[in-house]
């Protein structure tokens, strides 16, 4: 097993220390990683609101939730990871930053339906472990072990929360049991959503076609916002959109990318707003805002 250890890395003007295994990958590219987080980063500060609650789901050792607690002041933070040993690290970022307001739970978020399920730790790669598929929660798989399992909204009314504004979800294939496990949290706070978008571990991990979670997503959400390449948060509306997404994200992305979606669009106008301020098109964003906001409020 790898010796766990604590590094500092300055990214940003701050300085972090982040806990993890000494010969871990994503641990060993910890700066590079942390700068690939352009999209999490701008959703954080230009489309949520100081004072708001935060869900990481899939905190793995720290790094979003730490980036959170930075960007996004007074901010109450649930991170949430199954891996013991990233669990571990994930606490001990959170105390070697003095990061207030972070509750850190070590549980699997799923449906719901089990009360517990079988996680694969990578070694090597923490951020690579997943769920094993598995019908029983007594079923033995080679190199897993069982891990508590709880639907978000039992988690969200175990800690009787009483807003959520941003889910963040990394969990390696299982996004949609995610998804079905939060309901009731989706009718009641209409939180954002920003969730990664992986097309090959939807395929190893839970043998789900790509293209069925963005059709679950879309008939759930109506549209989907992602990073374009030249930096721009572009939305997927349309059949043809829905296509180019995941023709870039499997042709050209390496079949990773973040999606962010709500069932309120006036989440999503918010950060809008403050992106069309800051380029040439910000008269034909605030078009775009505008209508959206009289379709809303039935105005003609």
């Amino acid at each position: 097993m790898s010796t766990t250890v604590t590094k500092e890395v300055e990214f940003a003007g701050t300085l972090f220390k982040v806990c993890g295994p000494a010969t871990d990958s994503y641990f060993s590219d910890l700066h590079n990683h942390m700068a690939g987080n352009k999209f999490f980063r701008k959703v954080l500060t230009s489309y949520v609101r100081p004072g708001s609650t935060v869900i990481d789901v899939g905190a793995n050792i720290g790094v979003t939730t730490m980036l959170t607690s930075k960007l996004v002041p007074q901010s109450r933070i649930v991170a949430i990871e199954p891996s013991p040993i990233a669990f571990n690290c994930l606490r001990s970022t959170v105390e070697a930053n003095g990061l207030r307001g972070v509750t850190v739970l070590q549980l699997c978020v799923s449906d719901g339906r089990l009360p517990s399920v079988h996680l694969l730790e990578t070694t090597g790669n923490l951020s690579g472990s997943h769920i094993i598929a598995s019908d029983h929660p007594t079923t033995t798989v080679e190199g897993g072990r069982s891990v508590i399992a709880k639907a978000l909204d039992s988690v969200v009314d175990e800690l009787a929360l009483d807003r959520v504004d941003l889910v963040k979800i990394d969990v390696e294939g299982y996004e949609l049991d995610v998804l079905n496990g939060m309901s009731r949290t989706i009718a009641k706070f209409a939180p954002l959503i920003f969730m990664e978008f992986n097309s090959w571990t939807l395929v190893a991990f839970r043998n789900i076609s790509p293209r069925i979670l963005l059709d679950q997503v879309r008939k759930r959400f109506g549209e989907v916002h992602y990073l374009a390449a030249d930096g721009s948060i572009t939305c997927a509306r349309t059949d043809d959109d829905f296509l180019g997404l995941l023709h870039t994200n499997m042709v050209q992305h390496g079949c990773v990318d973040d999606i962010m979606f709500s069932s309120d669009p006036k989440r999503l106008t918010i950060g809008e707003m403050q992106n069309a301020h800051q380029d040439t098109g910000w008269r034909d964003a605030l078009k775009r805002v505008t209508g959206r906001w009289r379709n809303l409020n039935g105005r003609p």
